[in-house]
């Protein structure tokens, strides 16, 4: 995605808002997330097709804001901008990896993220995020729902404040 279409989308970010009467919950969610890759953070179109029942609405309307968050950088050879990550999974990749994960580990959930290491974050149908590590095999609750895990902070066992995104 080039610099200008990432641009653009910034700059439509409040109209879209007002036009799709997106909520602002996950209008700050998304913003907190932006702020803190700074340029780095790169929103898409958003997913306008149909959703899958498995998706959760609540993760499903971020996608309709942006259909993924990634990380880009900038390559000092041409000064292009380049995609090197996702922050939130786009659609397909959500179902893609849920997929996976459920054939491969059990693991019961919509799997949405990763936090670059080895573990994979997942939303569970009671609204809790936990992150699985396959080479442990081992799932651990990081935060009591999607909007608390996109704001950054964790109310898990007397965790609250703590950044987690």
């Amino acid at each position: 995605m080039d610099l200008h279409r990432v641009n653009t989308i910034k700059g439509n970010f409040e109209k879209e808002r007002i036009k799709l009467n997106f909520s602002q919950e996950i209008m700050d969610a998304i913003e907190k997330i932006l702020h803190q890759y700074g340029e780095n953070g790169m929103l898409h179109a958003p997913y306008q097709g149909k959703r899958d029942e498995t998706i959760p609405k609540e993760l499903f309307a971020v996608l309709q804001v942006s259909n993924g968050i990634s990380e880009g950088m900038c390559l000092p050879s041409s000064g292009e901008r380049e995609e090197i990550g996702w922050i939130f999974y786009p659609y397909e990749m959500i179902l893609e990896w849920t997929t996976f994960y459920q054939a491969n580990y059990g693991i019961e959930g919509v799997i949405f993220s990763e936090d670059g290491a080895d573990g994979v974050y997942c939303l569970k149908s009671n609204g809790m995020v936990t992150c699985f590590y396959g080479v442990d095999d081992e799932e651990i609750p990081v935060a009591d729902t999607l909007w608390d895990f996109l704001s950054g902070h964790s109310h898990i066992a007397g965790e609250e404040g703590n950044d987690i995104c």
